[in-house]
């Protein structure tokens, strides 16, 4: 799953995806972020997954869908056919947290910052996103992934939906790090606006 990992990080992420020129970036033939390195290797983790585990071979199959190399104008749109396929593989294993993740997060790259109408009412988008959360966090309510699409999720909602056992996770595991005296490399010691944002609606 190695190579899983590698094409799933040279891919589109919720805060950089088509609309903040992802795309554009990712043509590069090798760096970061690369789609010919996320091709290759999501090719690569089909080969490998193959005759193994159910899971695992679900999961490589799905994400090289989301690929090709060259990029072209149609590069974009198979981040539906991937998020559509994640939902399959989602239901096929609906207990498990990191499967609901992955689907979560693949579902909100297609509407990024765009999940809730104007009254605040979730989009069918944002259904489809609160649906996978909704299963893995029962699965796994402190899951640290899940956790913070949760919040990804609800900061353009009502703000009080982040108050749930997820948030508060969050904080003490924040907490925890702070007090270790680690650091992010982007902010030092200082909380990120999700970390704030999360101090605040768990408590």
């Amino acid at each position: 799953m190695a190579h899983w990992g590698l094409a799933l990080m040279n891919g589109p992420d919720y805060n950089f995806s088509a609309k903040q020129g992802f795309y554009g970036l990712a043509a590069q033939p090798d760096g970061y972020p690369s789609l010919n390195v996320a091709a290759t290797a999501a090719a690569k983790a089909v080969v490998l997954a193959a005759g193994g585990p159910a899971r695992e071979e679900a999961l490589a199959r799905a994400l090289v869908l989301r690929y090709e190399w060259p990029v072209t104008e149609g590069t974009p749109a198979l981040q539906e056919r991937y998020a559509d396929e994640m939902e399959r593989v989602a239901l096929l294993f609906a207990t498990d947290a990191d499967v609901q993740a992955v689907c979560a997060e693949a579902l909100m790259c297609l509407a990024p910052w765009e999940l809730y109408e104007s009254d605040l009412t979730p989009k069918p988008i944002g259904l489809r996103v609160k649906a996978a959360l909704d299963r893995g966090l029962q699965a796994s309510p402190t899951h640290i992934w899940l956790c913070h699409l949760k919040v990804h999720y609800s900061e353009m909602g009502y703000a009080h939906r982040t108050r749930t056992v997820g948030a508060l996770s969050m904080r003490n595991i924040m907490r925890t790090v702070y007090a270790a005296g680690r650091s992010t490399p982007s902010t030092g010691t200082r909380p990120t606006p999700c970390a704030a944002r999360v101090s605040r609606q768990a408590t």
